[in-house]
């Protein structure tokens, strides 16, 4: 077969494609507008999913129970505010973790409860909530190393002998847990 002068073994397809000035200019604006949806479908969803810093209005204080502010190192050195809040002497320690978009203020009707049961008690603002760290984007994954951190801190000062469980119990009510 001869295209132009020029032979071209059978089997080869033979169809050849041109691209006028025109068809390019349009191709272009086409990914162009293509690149830039992206871009902003990228920006809503992180703007979505990143959660409102609160500061906690109320500390225990504002109840009558003795508290202490603390802040605990995270495994890549951003600190989180917490309170420890000393029950009676053998009581075992809980950790509160508040939910997201929000801060240990949201804990206080737990502390309440608890602080009055005498437990020992541990509430802390996860990074990138309350009055901690900011760290990126808040993930589950830095929600656990945050209170792998609490549990770490809490060794170190005694608080709590090394457990393999401090203590354990789940409360959902939006977006609260109690740990």
């Amino acid at each position: 077969m001869r295209i132009s002068g020029k032979y071209i073994p059978s089997g080869i397809p033979t169809t050849t494609f041109y691209i006028n000035s025109q068809s390019m200019i349009v191709f272009l604006w086409i990914v162009f507008v293509l690149l830039l949806i992206s871009i902003v479908l990228f920006w809503l969803i992180l703007k979505a999913f990143k959660n409102p810093v609160r500061q906690h209005d109320k500390t225990p204080e504002d109840i009558g129970i003795p508290f202490k502010e603390i802040s605990i190192a995270t495994k890549n050195n951003c600190s989180l505010y917490g309170w420890w809040i000393p029950g009676k002497e053998k009581a075992p320690l809980l950790i509160l973790v508040h939910g997201w978009g929000r801060n240990v203020g949201r804990m206080m009707p737990y502390i309440e409860k608890l602080h009055k049961a005498g437990f020992n008690l541990i509430a802390f603002d996860s990074r990138n909530h309350g009055s901690s760290d900011a760290d990126q984007h808040s993930t589950m994954l830095k929600f656990a190393e945050d209170i792998h951190s609490t549990i770490e801190y809490a060794t170190e000062n005694e608080w709590t002998k090394k457990p393999s469980i401090i203590s354990k119990m789940i409360v959902k009510r939006k977006n609260q847990s109690i740990i």
